[in-house]
């Protein structure tokens, strides 16, 4: 399901991840305007232009971080209960953050759609997402433990509810992000069920991504549509696939079939040298 974002004989879509970036360097570290849509559409629709990015990335696990943060209610009721999943299901049933959520996915898809860019959620995966909202809540140490497959289902469940009352907006694909963990702690691809059923519904594509993992580390399963990790697969495969980058001068685009490549501007980067790497990186595509 690749289709809608490659044309036969282009270079791979080139998606950027700026929002760090951003936040540092055109917010002077202030806070990301998720709850004034016109204000992140602005934001991220310059971010997109300046680096040139063929899709608006949209990071709704960051988005889920930074409310939470500014709403201790909501925290506290995701801690009013210790069984797996609570603090998830709490977190993403929110009535008043899914508004804020539905507002900004509508206003920077709309932006993207009138610039050509397709929009693409970025969100942590269910079991990610399982792990990380039970550690904000506990004060057990984070660890790398396999959650059971039961519970990464249920909270899949979670997710694919989340991802239907989104379905109003233009969504074009999703990329479910392991974040920083290794996929040692990721039971099968296929416990995201919930989730890859309410794409294809949808027509959405999913990409699964682990900037830890060497690409296609978990087996392959239907639904997914490509896997982006830190190097190629250990073992050849005809599923696309494609590696992170980092935006440096020496950086060069690693794609297969097609597939994605997500770009992650550095938070630290220079303006000038940022301007530059994205510049050289689009001429040598030409």
């Amino acid at each position: 399901m690749l289709e809608k974002f490659v044309s036969v004989g282009s270079h791979p879509p080139i998606w950027v991840d700026s929002l760090d970036y951003c936040q540092a360097r055109i917010l002077n570290d202030g806070s990301v305007p998720w709850q004034t849509p016109a204000e992140l559409a602005d934001l991220l629709g310059k971010a997109d232009d300046m680096f040139a990015s063929d899709a608006a990335l949209i990071d709704i696990g960051r988005a889920y971080d930074e409310l939470i943060s500014t709403r201790p209610s909501v925290l506290a009721d995701m801690g009013a209960r210790s069984r797996p999943g609570y603090a998830l299901r709490t977190m993403l049933g929110d009535a008043s953050l899914r508004k804020v959520l539905l507002a900004a996915v509508a206003a920077v898809s709309a932006v993207a759609a009138r610039s050509h860019r397709r929009t693409v959620l970025s969100m942590p995966s269910p079991a990610q997402w399982l792990h990380a909202t039970q550690s904000l809540v506990t004060d057990r140490a984070a660890d790398d433990t396999v959650a059971d497959a039961s519970q990464v289902e249920t909270a899949a469940m979670f997710v694919a509810d989340l991802l239907r009352g989104l379905a109003s907006t233009s969504i074009d694909g999703i990329v479910l992000d392991e974040g920083e963990r290794t996929t040692q702690g990721v039971v099968s691809l296929e416990a995201y069920r919930p989730v890859l059923n309410v794409a294809a519904n949808y027509g959405w594509s999913v990409i699964h991504r682990s900037d830890t993992d060497p690409c296609w580390r978990r087996p392959k399963v239907h639904g997914v549509a490509a896997s982006l990790g830190c190097v190629a697969p250990e073992a050849g495969t005809s599923k696309p696939w494609a590696v992170v980058e980092e935006l440096s001068e020496s950086m060069a685009l690693t794609s297969h079939l097609g597939a994605p490549v997500v770009v992650v501007v550095p938070r630290e980067a220079d303006p000038r040298d940022a301007m530059h790497w994205t510049a050289r990186l689009r001429s040598e595509l030409t």
